[in-house]
């Protein structure tokens, strides 16, 4: 009877230990984003945001996988679940791997196989219909789609903004958001094409130095800052200001060749890399030749691509 009962104690000791390993194993495994991580996951957002609306300036189509077709609606929400998702993702991986370093290099993994994915992702026929070629020189602004998605920043950016402040970034920047927000919206309500890129091209501009502010000479920022040069040249190029545009394109030239001697084979897909180097410098080609068709074209190509290196 004894030998029954201690037998019974240590079966429940050893169901409680093995238990509260796997409660506190599945703890472990469900990591959080910190707040230095969220706010590169909104920073990022808000650059594929202005480069989309942006686009929209000239009737280009410009990242794509991140709206639904016929929308100009953007969802904030979407980012945050994507936060959980990948929490989720995480604690998934690490009870399927022992090893210490098995979450992480699972969660490299994946985020290789969602880049091929967006690499190898070909377009459809719609938008090749809708092509650059295919206005014949006739860059139709979408207003309704534009005033739609400068009204929805309004609320994304209240949330960023709390999160930025958290990380200590310069209050004055975070302020100069709000008023060229304003700005572009005026402009937008003005249908005044030119002042509201430049407006918005303003707004991008603040992206790479919030970055630096809390990630400094981090090749997120490097990236940031070689995509403003982009994004601000192809606003020149939109008002045929061929000179303006041929400068902030040597500078992204020089700050990406700059990029590649630094970190060189730190890129998980190096191939890709060269290729934004190739369609950078093809950029500054079509500035020589003061073609905006050509130069669409290929910064169409440029900026899908920087969103995944």
């Amino acid at each position: 009877m004894k030998k029954n009962v201690i037998i019974i104690f240590v079966s429940i000791i050893v169901v409680i230990l093995v238990l509260s390993s796997l409660v506190v194993f599945a703890s472990n495994g469900k990591q959080e984003l910190t707040l230095e991580e969220k706010v590169t996951q909104e920073i990022k957002y808000i650059d594929n945001y202005l480069v989309s609306m942006l686009g929209d300036f000239n009737g280009l189509h410009i990242g794509s996988f991140l709206k639904e077709d016929n929308s100009s609606e953007w969802q904030f929400d979407s980012l945050q679940d994507s936060q959980k998702s990948n929490s989720n993702n995480q604690s998934s991986n690490s009870e399927n791997n022992s090893a210490g370093n098995s979450g992480k290099s699972s969660k490299n993994e994946e985020e290789s196989q969602s880049k091929d994915h967006l690499i190898n992702n070909k377009p459809n026929s719609k938008e090749t219909q809708n092509g650059v070629l295919a206005n014949q020189g006739k860059y139709d602004t979408k207003w309704e789609t534009i005033q739609t998605q400068i009204e929805n920043l309004y609320q994304s950016w209240n949330t960023i903004s709390i999160d930025l402040n958290a990380l200590n970034v310069d209050g004055k920047s975070i302020l100069a958001f709000n008023d060229y927000l304003n700005s572009s919206t005026q402009s937008i309500k003005k249908k005044d094409k030119k002042a509201a890129m430049e407006e918005i091209a303003k707004l991008y501009q603040l992206l790479p130095k919030y970055s630096e502010d809390y990630k400094s000479n981090s090749k997120e920022t490097n990236i940031l800052e070689i995509k403003n040069a982009v994004v601000t040249a192809y606003v020149y190029v939109s008002n045929e200001d061929w000179a303006s545009a041929k400068k902030q394109l040597s500078g992204a030239i020089t700050q990406f060749t700059s990029l590649l001697n630094s970190v060189g084979q730190n890129f998980q897909n190096q191939t890709l890399v060269n290729q934004c180097y190739i369609l950078v410098n093809e950029l500054n080609k079509a500035i020589g030749l003061q073609d905006r068709e050509i130069f669409f074209i290929q910064y169409q190509n440029l900026m899908g691509k920087m969103d995944i290196i």
